[in-house]
């Protein structure tokens, strides 16, 4: 929890900085939590959450790869296949 808190004090001091404002970065944060939720509601109501999740996920393994940790997105794609398969 202290590293979340600290996180966001961070992400705050650093949008007051780029926006020299104080109240600025208030809506700036309280906006991204809604446009998230927002995003996942109409994914929830158009049935489409397993979709996107594992779009997120290929997307995730691909940039894992591309760092260097080819090997490892295999084999866990290997294990995932052989727990489908029983």
């Amino acid at each position: 929890m202290g590293v979340f808190a600290l996180s966001l004090i961070f992400v705050f001091l650093v949008l007051a900085g780029l926006y020299e404002s104080w109240s600025l970065p208030f809506s700036v944060l309280l906006s991204v939590p809604i446009a998230v939720f927002g995003g996942l509601l109409s994914l929830l109501l158009r049935k489409n959450v397993q979709i996107a999740q594992a779009q997120f996920q290929q997307a995730l393994a691909e940039f894992y790869k591309a760092l260097g940790g080819g090997w490892q997105v295999e084999a866990a794609q290997a294990a995932a296949a052989a727990d489908r398969a029983k």
